[in-house]
């Protein structure tokens, strides 16, 4: 409808290729690309970490923490973005200006009618996932009879899957989907479908469930909320040492030794500064990007793991209270401790300035770098999830430090 609309066959399409797709879901993209030769359709996906395993790590995904997406969809979507319409060549101040305020006009085929929460989508809204879109919804009213007759009275090609039973072709394993298309999943992806379910097992027995098996049938692990089961979950949590001395002060024992790393993560709240403190008690000011003024001092000496954090002035993060203000600092701690590579960061970034890079061969290894010549200190990566990490909230369990404003 696009193409039709826009008189151009040219328009980019992308396949963000999750690696739960359903066979027939590749099928139908290379039934496309033969018979639209014209239109290009570029594929992202998630080359470098395996579903099933990072089950294991985080736990399955639910309905409210489908971590999934950020790393198997968004995070990857975002990167192909970027890596397609950004201009790399070298620009004057004016030209940069321009290119920061650029958006991707990005038309989407979901409808209110699919779910609660697509029901309060709008017609035309800024990317919230990915920063750089400027998203179109042109069939967001259609219902699915709608859907239905255009295709069949015009004759366009769909996904086979459909004639198998499946109301919505998504991924096979979604914690949105029913247990019609769970069923399904079970006798068209029955490997998959195994394979799955040992881990759900797994999971629940790891959770104490009283009826792992129940646990699985019923869905229960679609409804699960926080971290409580996963190893994982300690390396999150932060031990808080009270300064009653002064309020303004805050002290952790990390569950890492603190390394220059660590500063890579205070970058947001404004600019470094390794000169105006003690280098022997590991001193490191921070300074309000537009006043210069000093606003956090950090204090903690490389091979230690004992941190603490004074508030010098305010705003920090656009936020003006002491509590809130802690948030953000606990955020960026969390993931000096563990940034699991979900990617979320990076594709709320308005201005392309935080990279993951892959160090290692486990599915967590992943150095996170902030490009300080293009941070421009917005917060939008500490102020866009609840608790400043997305990470946190799935692994975080609740009832330890765990609060709805996280």
């Amino acid at each position: 409808m696009v193409r039709k609309a826009v008189g151009n066959p040219s328009i980019i399409h992308i396949f963000g290729d999750t690696t739960l797709e359903f066979p027939q879901t590749y099928e139908y993209i290379a039934r496309f690309r033969k018979e639209n030769r014209k239109t290009p359709v570029l594929k992202a996906v998630n080359s470098e970490q395996d579903f099933l395993s990072l089950c294991e790590i985080f736990g399955p995904p639910s309905r409210t923490l489908r971590w999934c997406c950020n790393m198997f969809k968004t995070g990857f979507i975002s990167e192909r973005i970027r890596g397609t319409f950004q201009n790399s060549k070298t620009k004057n101040k004016e030209e940069e200006e321009i290119e920061k305020k650029k958006k991707i006009l990005t038309f989407y085929g979901v409808r209110r009618s699919e779910s609660a929460s697509r029901n309060h989508y709008e017609r035309e809204s800024i990317g919230k996932k990915i920063s750089k879109q400027m998203v179109a919804s042109p069939i967001i009213d259609w219902f699915d009879h709608d859907i239905w007759l255009y295709l069949l009275t015009t004759g366009i090609d769909f996904n086979e899957a459909y004639r198998l039973g499946y109301s919505r072709v998504g991924c096979w394993c979604c914690p949105n989907n029913s247990r019609w298309s769970q069923f399904l999943a079970e006798i068209y992806m029955s490997e998959q479908s195994k394979s799955f379910h040992d881990i759900l097992y797994n999971f629940a027995v790891k959770m104490g469930k009283s009826d792992p098996e129940e646990y699985v049938a019923s869905g229960g692990w679609k409804a699960r909320q926080g971290g409580a089961g996963i190893d994982l979950s300690k390396k999150v949590a932060i031990e808080f040492k009270p300064c009653a001395a002064d309020a303004e002060s805050f002290s952790y024992v990390l569950n890492k030794l603190i390394t220059e790393e660590l500063y890579e993560f205070f970058k947001p709240f404004g600019i470094l500064n390794f000169d105006m403190g003690n280098s022997r008690l590991g001193e490191v000011y921070i300074l309000d990007a537009k006043t210069k003024q000093p606003i956090i001092k950090l204090q903690g000496r490389q091979g230690l793991n004992e941190l603490r954090i004074t508030i010098l002035g305010r705003p920090i993060a656009k936020r003006t209270k002491t509590v809130e203000i802690e948030l953000k600092f606990k955020c960026q701690i969390t993931k000096y401790q563990l940034c699991a590579g979900c990617h979320a960061c990076e594709t709320v970034c308005p201005y392309n300035a935080i990279r993951l890079f892959k160090i290692g061969e486990g599915d967590t290894d992943y150095q996170y770098v902030i490009d300080e010549g293009k941070c421009e200190h917005c917060s939008a990566c500490i102020n866009h999830y609840m608790g400043g990490c997305y990470m946190r909230r799935v692994l975080l369990p609740r009832g330890k430090g765990y609060s709805e404003n996280e």
